[in-house]
C-alpha cells in the first residue's frame, strides 16, 4: 500500500511539472511564483505527512469508516457528501 501512495505522489508532481510549472516560472517569475511553489512543495509535504500519519494509526480503515465510527452521524454524512460533490 506504502508503495501505491508514493506512486500517486510521484505521478501528481510529474504531471504538475510538465503542464503547469514552466509556463507559469516564465509568466510570473517577477511576482513571486517561485516562492510561492517553493512553499506549496514544503506545506504539501508536511500536510501529506500529516495524513499519512493519521492513517497508519487505524490500518485498514478508510476515511469513512472513521468517520462512522468516530464522528457523530450529522457531521459524518454531509462531510463525506461535501468530499463527494467537491
Amino acid at each position: 500500500m506504502n508503495r501505491y501512495f508514493c506512486y500517486l505522489i510521484l505521478v501528481n508532481m510529474m504531471a504538475s511539472v510538465v503542464a503547469s510549472v514552466p509556463q507559469l516560472l516564465l509568466k510570473d517569475r517577477a511576482e513571486g511564483a517561485i516562492v510561492s511553489i517553493i512553499l506549496a512543495l514544503i506545506t504539501g509535504s508536511i500536510v501529506t505527512y500529516i495524513i499519512a500519519h493519521f492513517f497508519y494509526k487505524f490500518p485498514g480503515k478508510g476515511l469513512p469508516e472513521l468517520l462512522q465510527e468516530y464522528a457523530p452521524k450529522w457531521i459524518a454524512v454531509p462531510f463525506l457528501m461535501y468530499l463527494t460533490v467537491g
